[in-house]
């Protein structure tokens, strides 16, 4: 009887150890992700997982490293077995669906979403996840509907808000977007891009003064924000002050990367 328990206690004890060694190197794994070594952080989690081949944390990290080197087909195998090991688990499922809206299985992402929400319909990320991804395939009323629920479920969040104001625009609502815009830069007045879509909105509405004055409070937020520069120079290009308008064009250029520096670039070839 003493054995057995002697046994036991041993199993436990190397159990708990081996738990303190897994969140080591956790916690090593994200360090290495930091300074963006993939392959340290992969081949920490590999060597984990020959010690450990049950542990579907080790497979969902895993998962996520080879997502953020951009190994799609590696990152879903990982995290298909670690669902194997955590069946219903929302946070690999939550990854999964991610993972699968980049590869553009957008059925596929659908269904691990709404079984998250299926098992916990106020799961908070899953919502969340769902409403962009209803927001891309441009269902603009499922989003909506996804975004108003986590804002019942917490009014003091921005992202759901920004998003609702955002996919009005979209659907041309520009008065109503302009109201929720409004709001937000009221309620987060340190939110620069809220400030600069609130000035782009207006200037749809052809508003100049009004967009000039609120991109103003953009670019004193945030004064490296490429955008509010880009879209003030489009500002005072509608109020017919070209010259200025070219020199927030090629600050927009300079600050800026991807499609808004291509669209600096364009406006500044009518500069010259």
């Amino acid at each position: 009887m003493k054995r057995t328990i002697l046994i036991l206690c041993m199993i436990l004890l190397n159990g708990f150890c081996f738990s303190k060694d897994i969140d080591r190197i956790l916690e090593e794994v994200n360090q290495f992700l930091e300074k963006g070594d993939y392959k340290s952080a992969e081949k920490l989690l590999t060597d984990a997982i020959l010690t450990d081949s049950l542990n579907g944390k080790l497979y969902l990290y895993l998962g996520n490293v080879y997502y953020t080197s951009q190994d799609l087909e590696k990152s879903l195998a990982s995290f298909n077995r670690a669902l194997e090991l955590k069946p219903n688990n929302p946070r690999i499922l939550i990854d999964r669906g991610k993972l699968k809206r980049e590869m553009k299985d957008f059925r596929g992402a659908l269904a691990d979403f709404n079984r998250v929400i299926y098992i916990n319909p106020l799961h908070r990320d899953a919502l969340y996840e769902r409403a962009m991804l209803y927001k891309e395939r441009e269902n603009y009323e499922a989003a909506l509907a996804d975004l108003h629920k986590l804002i019942q479920i917490d009014s003091t969040k921005y992202s759901p808000k920004w998003q609702v104001a955002s996919i009005k625009k979209k659907q041309g609502k520009l008065w109503e977007s302009l109201a929720d815009y409004s709001a937000l830069c009221i309620e987060f007045p340190n939110k620069y891009v809220a400030w600069n879509n609130l000035a782009d909105t207006e200037m749809q509405l052809k508003d100049y003064e009004c967009a000039l004055e609120h991109i103003e409070k953009s670019i004193s937020v945030n004064p490296k924000f490429a955008g509010a520069y880009l879209t003030r120079g489009e500002i005072r290009l509608k109020m017919n002050d070209s010259k200025l308008a070219c020199q927030d064009f090629d600050m927009a250029k300079e600050l800026g990367e991807g499609k808004t520096k291509e669209k600096a670039e364009g406006y500044l070839v009518k500069c010259k």
